[in-house]
């Protein structure tokens, strides 16, 4: 599931993911790869969800998997904390659940153990991006000189218009 949201003029998606721990990996990492290359431009994303993938054994061919994703989309992985989980007699420290994004983040905080998993929050650095200034020439059609119109229209390379893609170029 996606979000699109526009913050000071910036695009930013956010995404959430699940799999179950009986799919497939590589069904799994194929079907959010399609999801994200299907939306629209974007100045940043995050994805987050419970992968269940263990990060901690980073020497799987699963975990790698992971690696490959985050490294395919520039996303790095935000949650550092281990994650126990209890289950039935067995114990063991495990991080399923990830934040990814391509955002600086500000905060990340780990709330203990809920259950099988635990509560994150982070809190992201959107900026308003700063543009350049510039200069826009305006002629009235009421004051138009045009013997001036002539010449600036005749001044204009327009051979070089031939190679551009959009007008904005």
């Amino acid at each position: 599931m996606w979000i699109t949201t526009r913050l000071h003029k910036q695009t930013i998606v956010i995404g959430t993911a699940h799999r179950p721990p009986w799919q497939n990996p590589s069904i799994f990492f194929d079907a959010v790869s399609e999801s994200i290359t299907a939306l629209h431009h974007h100045d940043g994303m995050i994805l987050l969800g419970d992968f269940n993938i263990n990060l901690l054994k980073m020497n799987t061919s699963i975990s790698k998997l992971v690696t490959e994703f985050l490294s395919c989309f520039s996303l790095k992985q935000l949650i550092t904390e281990f994650i126990t989980q209890g289950m039935i007699n067995l114990i063991w420290s495990g991080l399923i659940d990830l934040i990814c994004n391509n955002i600086p983040a500000s905060y990340v905080q780990h709330i203990p153990e809920l259950g099988a998993h635990a509560i994150f929050i982070a809190e992201f650095k959107i900026k308003k991006p700063r543009y350049e200034p510039s200069c826009i020439s305006i002629r009235l059609l009421r004051d138009i000189a045009v013997d001036q119109s002539s010449s600036d229209l005749s001044s204009i390379k327009w051979e070089l218009l031939e190679h551009c893609d959009s007008g904005s170029e």
